[in-house]
């Protein structure tokens, strides 16, 4: 995800009106949607540990058993508050994946579910007890990329292998 024009004037706009001073140590909206546009590359890409590592306050940090390929991820809207940015983000999700132990279900051992939908999301940067930003705990990491997912897909049986091509589809003729 990038970092879009429309949305980094809507954040520094909101900045201003709440009087954020703009010098060197004191970007936090624009810093606020690094942090979350960290925590979603991450997230797309795999990389659990380093999504998981944006997050404060859990006391259980959370797991998932399932994964969600997702064919776009964009941020909707900010807010910003005294102490903490809200970011609403949304999700295309094509479905839901697992994997299956491959000694008993053999060399293809993932299996897809097709439910394209839009998933809406709200992330909260707050600081956390050492003064950087991060995320507060929410959701377990999930949403994979299409790109990262592709490195799986070919361990799909034939019938998940079905319905992914079909999301697949079906993603591409929504807006």
């Amino acid at each position: 995800m990038r970092l879009t024009l429309p949305g980094v004037v809507m954040v520094l706009a909101m900045g201003l009106l709440l009087g954020w001073r703009w010098g060197p140590a004191s970007q936090q909206p624009v810093r606020g949607l690094r942090v979350v546009e960290r925590f979603l590359a991450a997230e797309r890409d795999g990389q659990v540990d380093s999504a998981l590592a944006l997050y404060c306050g859990c006391n259980v940090l959370p797991v998932a058993d399932e994964v969600v390929p997702v064919f776009r991820t964009r941020v909707l809207r900010s807010s910003v508050g005294a102490d903490t940015a809200k970011v609403v983000i949304e999700y295309l999700d094509l479905g839901q994946a697992h994997s299956l132990d491959r000694r008993s279900a053999g060399p293809r051992n993932f299996r897809f579910i097709a439910e394209v939908r839009r998933e809406v999301a709200t992330l909260s940067v707050v600081r956390d007890s050492i003064g950087r930003l991060r995320i507060a705990c929410a959701f377990p990491p999930q949403h994979w990329s299409v790109q990262y997912f592709e490195r799986f897909a070919k361990d799909l049986d034939d019938s998940s292998r079905t319905q992914w091509v079909r999301a697949l589809h079906e993603a591409r003729t929504l807006k």
